[in-house]
Protein backbone atom coordinates (compact mmCIF):
# COMPACT_ATOMS: atom_id res chain seq x y z
CA UNK A 1 0.00 0.00 0.00
CA UNK A 2 2.95 2.53 0.93
CA UNK A 3 4.53 1.71 -2.04
CA UNK A 4 1.37 2.86 -4.27
CA UNK A 5 1.59 5.93 -2.70
CA UNK A 6 1.29 9.35 -5.32
CA UNK A 7 2.77 11.41 -2.35
CA UNK A 8 4.36 11.24 1.28
CA UNK A 9 4.17 14.15 3.91
CA UNK A 10 5.71 14.06 6.66
CA UNK A 11 4.30 14.24 10.16
CA UNK A 12 6.08 14.93 13.52
CA UNK A 13 4.02 14.20 16.55
CA UNK A 14 4.30 14.57 20.19
CA UNK A 15 5.45 11.52 21.70
CA UNK A 16 3.10 11.74 24.67
CA UNK A 17 -0.22 12.51 22.89
CA UNK A 18 0.23 11.59 19.46
CA UNK A 19 -1.27 15.28 18.28
CA UNK A 20 0.22 16.31 15.36
CA UNK A 21 2.64 19.72 15.57
CA UNK A 22 4.31 19.58 12.41
CA UNK A 23 3.26 18.69 8.84
CA UNK A 24 6.19 19.92 6.90
CA UNK A 25 5.92 22.01 3.78
CA UNK A 26 3.58 19.90 1.59
CA UNK A 27 0.10 21.31 3.54
CA UNK A 28 -0.55 25.09 4.03
CA UNK A 29 -3.43 24.61 6.45
CA UNK A 30 -3.42 23.29 9.95
CA UNK A 31 -4.77 19.93 10.96
CA UNK A 32 -7.93 19.80 13.51
CA UNK A 33 -5.26 18.44 16.03
CA UNK A 34 -3.10 21.43 15.19
CA UNK A 35 -5.75 24.21 15.71
CA UNK A 36 -7.26 22.85 18.89
CA UNK A 37 -3.55 22.36 20.14
CA UNK A 38 -2.92 26.41 19.26
CA UNK A 39 -6.41 27.54 20.87
CA UNK A 40 -5.36 25.57 24.28
CA UNK A 41 -1.74 27.44 23.67
CA UNK A 42 -2.85 30.58 22.79
CA UNK A 43 -6.77 31.15 24.06
CA UNK A 44 -6.96 34.98 22.36
CA UNK A 45 -5.56 36.65 19.28
CA UNK A 46 -1.36 37.28 20.04
CA UNK A 47 -1.73 41.19 19.08
CA UNK A 48 -0.20 42.92 21.82
CA UNK A 49 -3.44 44.02 23.53
CA UNK A 50 -5.61 42.09 21.85
CA UNK A 51 -7.97 39.97 23.69
CA UNK A 52 -10.49 38.79 20.96
CA UNK A 53 -11.05 34.13 21.99
CA UNK A 54 -9.31 31.82 20.04
CA UNK A 55 -12.81 31.26 18.34
CA UNK A 56 -12.85 34.13 16.23
CA UNK A 57 -9.04 33.99 15.19
CA UNK A 58 -6.94 32.59 12.60
CA UNK A 59 -4.51 30.23 12.91
CA UNK A 60 -1.46 32.38 11.41
CA UNK A 61 2.35 31.28 9.79
CA UNK A 62 4.84 33.73 11.92
CA UNK A 63 7.13 33.30 8.58
CA UNK A 64 4.91 33.46 5.99
CA UNK A 65 4.59 29.87 3.79
CA UNK A 66 5.51 32.15 0.75
CA UNK A 67 8.60 33.05 2.11
CA UNK A 68 9.74 29.28 3.26
CA UNK A 69 7.53 28.75 6.48
CA UNK A 70 6.23 25.23 7.64
CA UNK A 71 3.03 24.42 9.13
CA UNK A 72 3.84 23.71 12.50
CA UNK A 73 3.05 25.11 15.76
CA UNK A 74 6.17 26.09 16.47
CA UNK A 75 5.50 28.56 13.36
CA UNK A 76 1.84 29.35 13.87
CA UNK A 77 0.11 31.81 16.42
CA UNK A 78 -3.79 32.60 16.69
CA UNK A 79 -4.21 36.11 15.25
CA UNK A 80 -7.60 37.76 14.46
CA UNK A 81 -8.73 38.77 10.83
CA UNK A 82 -7.59 42.90 11.94
CA UNK A 83 -4.18 41.91 12.93
CA UNK A 84 -3.72 38.77 10.91
CA UNK A 85 -4.27 41.57 8.16
CA UNK A 86 -1.49 44.04 9.44
CA UNK A 87 1.01 41.64 9.87
CA UNK A 88 0.41 40.24 6.15
CA UNK A 89 0.49 43.94 4.96
CA UNK A 90 4.05 44.27 6.67
CA UNK A 91 3.29 47.44 8.92
CA UNK A 92 3.72 44.89 12.08
CA UNK A 93 6.42 42.17 11.84
CA UNK A 94 6.45 39.11 14.27
CA UNK A 95 8.84 36.42 15.24
CA UNK A 96 8.27 33.16 17.18
CA UNK A 97 11.36 33.81 20.26
CA UNK A 98 10.60 30.44 22.37
CA UNK A 99 13.14 28.54 20.40
CA UNK A 100 16.06 30.88 21.26
CA UNK A 101 15.47 33.47 23.66
CA UNK A 102 12.45 31.50 26.34
CA UNK A 103 12.80 27.77 25.24
CA UNK A 104 10.46 26.74 28.23
CA UNK A 105 7.48 29.14 26.66
CA UNK A 106 6.66 27.64 23.12
CA UNK A 107 4.74 30.07 21.56
CA UNK A 108 6.30 33.47 22.80
CA UNK A 109 5.96 35.91 19.92
CA UNK A 110 8.45 39.07 19.69
CA UNK A 111 6.21 41.89 17.86
CA UNK A 112 8.09 44.69 16.32
CA UNK A 113 5.53 48.12 16.06
CA UNK A 114 5.75 50.13 12.86
CA UNK A 115 7.38 53.02 14.52
CA UNK A 116 10.10 49.78 15.85
CA UNK A 117 8.98 49.52 19.34
CA UNK A 118 9.49 45.87 20.24
CA UNK A 119 6.26 44.04 22.51
CA UNK A 120 6.81 40.60 23.82
CA UNK A 121 3.29 38.30 23.78
CA UNK A 122 3.45 35.25 25.68
CA UNK A 123 0.61 32.12 25.28
CA UNK A 124 -2.21 31.45 27.36
CA UNK A 125 0.27 30.50 30.53
CA UNK A 126 1.85 32.58 33.50
CA UNK A 127 3.90 35.11 33.03
CA UNK A 128 7.37 34.13 33.20
CA UNK A 129 9.12 35.84 36.58
CA UNK A 130 11.02 39.01 36.16
CA UNK A 131 14.24 37.72 37.82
Amino acid sequence: MAAQAATWSQLTVDPGTGAPLAISRRRYTPTAAMRRFLGARDATCRFPGCDKPGAATEADHTTEWSQGGTTDTDNLALLCRQHHRLKTLGHWKARQISTAESPSLPGTLEWTAPSGRKYVTYPDADLPPPF
